[in-house]
Formats: C-alpha cells, sequence, structure tokens
C-alpha cells in the first residue's frame, strides 16, 4: 500500500474548494504524501498530485436524456459511475487514507461512503451540516417567515444509510472547521465517533495587507469617504445580503462607500447617496487582498455560516470585519478588538455597528494590527496543516 492520503471532493470552486486546495498546497509543501481527487474536468495548469476522477465537462448523453424524464432517476444513475470511479481510483492507487470534504455535487453520499473497505480510515472534513443532518444550513429570513433548508437529501434511505455509516464505521473521524459545528455535531452523533475541531487556514503570505490609502488609490477609490466591503461566491439570503441595504438607510451616506465582488447584490435597493461599485468575481488572491485592504471594515451578515473565507482573508489582509453572531463567525471576530458581531437577523443592529466603525476611526487601525495577530496566531495555513498531518499520521 502506497503511503498517501487522498483529499477527496467535488469540484476546484467555491470556498470549500479554496480552504482545501489551501490545505493540499500546504500539506505537499510540508513533504506529506498527498493528493487532490476532484469530480471535475483536468486543468494543465493544476500540480501533479491533482487528480481528476470524473474528467466529464456534461454527464454522458444517457444520463441527460434520463435526466429530461426523471432528474432523481439521473442522480442515481451518476451517483452510481462516480461510487464506482471512486472505488476503481482506490483499488489502482490504494490510498493509506481519505479525506472527504464537499462531496455534494459528485453524487457520494453516507450510503458510498458506507460501502469502502473499512481497512481504509476516514476523515470528514465537515463543511456544512451534512454530514450528521439532511441539510446543510437551515436559516430565517425574518421573524415571521419559517425556516429555509438548504435540503441535500429527504429520503429515508438515505437517513438509514446515515445511522449504518457510523454504526459499521466507529473509527471515523469528524473535522469541524467551527466550535459550533463541533457542537452541533456531538450534540447528535453517538458518542464514541471522534470530532476534532481544526479550522480552515489562510495563506497569510498572500493575503497580507497594503496601507489602506495606497491600496484605495490603486482601485480608484475616494480617499475621503469611509469604505466598507462585501464579498461572496453568492450573494443570497444565507449570507444576509438583503440586510445591508436596510442597515445603510439608517445611515448618512454622503462620505461612504460600499466596494462589493463576487456574486452581484441587488444593487438598486442600496441608497442613492451610497456609492457602491461593483468588481464582478475576482478570481487573484492578489487581487482580492488588494479589495480587502482598501476598505475600513469587511460585512459579513450571515443567517448561517460555517467558516467564512472571507473573514479569514479581510483579516489577513489588515481588515476588521462586522458580521453576525452566528455559527463559526465568533471564532473570527472578536467582538470590539478585531471587528463587530451584530445580531443574527437584525439590519438595525449591523447599523449601529457600522456607526460604531465610522465613529471609531482611531480604534479601527488597532483593530487592524489585533486581527492580523489573531489569523497568524490561530489560522495560518501552516498551523492548520500542521493538525491535519498530525491527526492523518495518527491514523494510519
Amino acid at each position: 500500500m502506497f503511503n498517501f492520503t487522498a483529499i477527496v471532493s467535488d469540484g476546484l470552486s467555491g470556498g470549500a474548494a479554496n480552504s482545501t486546495n489551501r490545505l493540499t498546497l500546504q500539506l505537499h509543501n510540508n513533504g506529506f504524501q498527498v493528493e487532490r481527487w476532484h469530480h471535475s474536468p483536468p486543468c494543465k495548469s493544476h500540480p501533479n498530485f491533482y487528480r481528476s476522477i470524473d474528467p466529464r465537462k456534461k454527464r454522458p448523453p444517457f444520463e441527460r436524456f434520463i435526466k429530461n424524464v426523471s432528474r432523481s432517476f439521473a442522480d442515481a444513475i451518476r451517483r452510481t459511475r462516480q461510487i464506482q470511479s471512486l472505488h476503481n481510483t482506490i483499488e489502482n492507487l490504494k490510498p493509506a487514507l481519505l479525506n472527504f470534504r464537499n462531496i455534494h455535487n459528485c453524487g457520494l453520499d453516507h450510503g458510498a461512503l458506507l460501502q469502502l473497505s473499512s481497512d481504509i480510515p476516514i476523515v470528514w472534513t465537515m463543511h456544512d451540516c451534512w454530514p450528521f443532518m439532511n441539510h446543510a444550513f437551515k436559516w430565517k429570513v425574518n421573524k415571521d417567515v419559517s425556516p429555509e433548508y438548504a435540503v441535500l437529501d429527504t429520503n429515508d434511505s438515505n437517513k438509514l444509510n446515515r445511522k449504518l455509516l457510523y454504526e459499521k464505521r466507529k473509527d471515523i473521524v469528524l473535522v469541524g472547521p467551527s466550535n459550533w459545528i463541533c457542537h452541533e455535531a456531538k450534540k447528535l452523533l453517538p458518542e464514541y465517533i471522534q470530532v476534532e475541531y481544526i479550522p480552515n487556514g489562510i495563506v497569510t503570505t498572500e493575503f497580507s495587507p497594503t496601507p489602506k490609502q495606497e491600496a484605495q488609490k490603486a482601485l480608484g477609490l475616494d480617499t475621503r469617504k469611509n469604505w466598507f466591503s462585501f464579498a461572496s461566491t453568492w450573494a443570497n439570503t444565507r449570507k444576509g445580503v438583503d440586510l445591508i441595504p436596510t442597515a445603510f438607510k439608517e445611515l448618512n451616506c454622503k462620505n461612504l462607500g460600499l466596494l462589493c465582488w463576487g456574486g452581484k447584490p441587488e444593487l438598486n435597493q442600496f441608497p442613492q447617496d451610497l456609492e457602491v461599485i461593483y468588481k464582478g468575481r475576482i478570481n487573484s488572491t492578489k487581487e482580492s487582498a488588494l479589495h480587502y485592504s482598501a476598505t475600513d471594515f469587511f460585512l459579513c451578515p450571515s443567517r448561517a455560516d460555517n467558516l467564512p473565507n472571507t473573514i479569514l482573508e479581510s483579516m489577513a489582509s489588515g481588515t476588521p470585519a462586522i458580521g453576525s453572531n452566528i455559527g463559526g463567525i465568533p471564532d473570527m471576530i472578536i467582538d470590539g478588538k478585531t471587528g463587530y458581531l451584530h445580531e443574527l437577523n437584525n439590519p438595525f443592529d449591523l447599523s449601529e455597528k457600522l456607526k460604531l466603525a465610522i465613529d471609531n476611526s482611531t480604534l479601527s487601525k488597532e483593530m487592524r494590527n489585533f486581527s492580523i495577530d489573531h489569523i497568524l496566531e490561530n489560522f495560518d495555513i501552516r498551523i492548520t496543516s500542521n493538525k491535519y498531518q498530525n491527526l492523518f499520521e495518527s491514523l494510519m
């Protein structure tokens, strides 16, 4: 058996994929034997330890035809195909350990993990709640609306497979990037299941601060204004993007600006006197760090979240954050020190925190330094990779 760890996920883009890429690259740099298996087409620019185990850009023709008739049946065929592909890759390469990450879109589920040989240790990193619940996240838009769910399975068979997985594989280890998700998992899983806390890491040599005015001039921002920022892969209600315009409507926005990138928010919802600049999607780490550095505070009013990479990236770039007191956000935002926490689902409390940020400009300079130190001491990718390496080696 070759002594390497296979890190298995669906694709190579998005928040979960970014944190997985950072971990894989750092483990490799540490000299640890690792391969990154993914269910997406290969790319010539990828390192040689990246391996596509489902290189198709589209489903096979038969699956596409069946999908027009029954999506659930087509998904069942896809799961069977991708599970077989995983089994074949394991049989051919014989990894010493499997670390599953974000596997929603590749068709793998609890039943697929149940089929794997018990000779290979399994570590499952919880990017959301699905490993121990039937949904990724649940959230409320407001008090009058019932919770919304990002539902991943509702059928009885997968509920049974989830139960059987933890009964059969008592040796499985779950890793939570936040204290919150570790706590939630321990409440619902059998006591004998090992749950470890290892936060996502950030490459602090890439996300590093640029002097604020220098960054603002490079981006063409008015240096006389207080600038806030918002970025997310998807600008949706789970990320609380709809709370931001309401919060700004409580303020005099004449000397304020909002810099956005990633998913596009509803720009026509913001006050007319607020300067809003939308930069689209940014793929360059250097450019992202510059955008974070150019603003005074980063906004993350999520209604449900684990450990958002955007806050890690912002704080590593020297910009403190204002975020909701939910999920793993308090792991990063120490209220009054590395930013401000606001009440969940409350745009008016968010507005109060915006006022604090505007009024306490001297304190915000201290927060920038505290934010950088907090990331370096707790979320540097080198710290994260060492914790994962120690865990993998103890199981192998």
